[in-house]
C-alpha cells in the first residue's frame, strides 16, 4: 500500500507539472485547442498509469526541446550546414567550448562548407567582413543575442546593451566623443603614449636580454 501510494503521488506530481507545461505552452503561443478543451483532457490523464505518464512526459520534453524547433521555429535555418547535432541542440557548442577548441572546430567549419556554419540551433556563424555592418549596423534592425547577457553588470553600457531605444540614447551620449573632428584632436596624446609604450618594452627586452646574458657568463664561469 505504501508503495501504490507513493505512486499514485508521484503521478499526481508529474500530472501537475504536465498541466501547468502545457498551459504555459498554450498562453505563449497561438492555441490550436482552447483551454477548457485541454483541461478536460488534462483531468483524464489522472487515470493514465505511471508509467505511460512518464514516457509521455519524456515525449513532450523531446519535443518541446528538440523536434518542435528543429522542424517549425528554426525551419528557416534547415539547409545551413553544419554539424548534425548542432541543428538539434547546444551539446556540440557546449563540448567544444569546454575543451577549449571553439575558435579552432568553427573556423574548421567554415573552411570546410563556406561563408555561412550553423553551430546551435538558433545560432549561425557568419565569415564575412561584408556581413559586420548588415548584422552590427546601428540601422541594421537587428537585436543583439543573449550573448552579450554575459559582459552585462549592474547598469549595461553601449557594447552589452541589447534594447534598441536604449543603445540609441547611450550612443548619441558618446558619438561626439568619436566624431573625426575629436579623434583627431586626441591623435597627439596617443601618439604620445604609444611612444612611451613601444619605450617600456624596448627597455624591458634589453634588461632581459642583458639578463641572458649574464647568466651564460656564470655558467661559463
Amino acid at each position: 500500500m505504501r508503495v501504490a501510494g507513493q505512486s499514485v503521488e508521484v503521478r499526481d506530481s508529474i500530472y501537475i507539472y504536465v498541466r501547468v507545461e502545457a498551459m504555459a505552452s498554450l498562453t505563449r503561443s497561438r492555441p490550436f485547442i482552447s483551454l477548457t478543451t485541454m483541461s478536460v483532457i488534462l483531468e483524464k490523464a489522472r487515470a493514465i498509469p505511471l508509467p505511460v505518464l512518464i514516457a509521455g512526459l519524456f515525449a513532450l520534453v523531446v519535443i518541446r526541446l528538440y523536434i518542435y524547433p528543429f522542424f517549425i521555429k528554426h525551419a528557416s535555418l534547415r539547409d545551413i550546414p553544419g554539424p548534425a547535432i548542432a541543428k538539434l541542440s547546444d551539446l556540440w557548442l557546449f563540448r567544444t567550448q569546454r575543451r577549449g577548441q571553439r575558435s579552432l572546430a568553427v573556423d574548421a567549419l567554415h573552411r570546410e562548407h563556406g561563408t555561412f556554419v550553423r553551430i546551435q540551433p538558433n545560432h549561425i556563424s557568419i565569415a564575412s567582413d561584408a556581413a559586420i555592418k548588415p548584422i552590427y549596423g546601428h540601422s541594421a534592425g537587428l537585436l543583439k543575442s543573449e550573448f552579450y547577457d554575459s559582459f552585462a553588470t549592474a547598469a549595461r553600457n553601449v557594447f552589452n546593451v541589447r534594447d534598441k531605444a536604449e543603445h540609441t540614447r547611450k550612443r548619441k551620449m558618446m558619438s561626439h566623443g568619436f566624431s573625426l573632428r575629436t579623434v583627431q584632436e586626441f591623435e597627439p596624446y596617443m601618439h604620445d603614449i604609444l611612444e612611451k609604450f613601444v619605450g617600456q618594452w624596448d627597455r624591458l627586452v634589453d634588461e632581459s636580454r642583458k639578463f641572458g646574458q649574464g647568466k651564460q657568463k656564470s655558467k661559463r664561469c
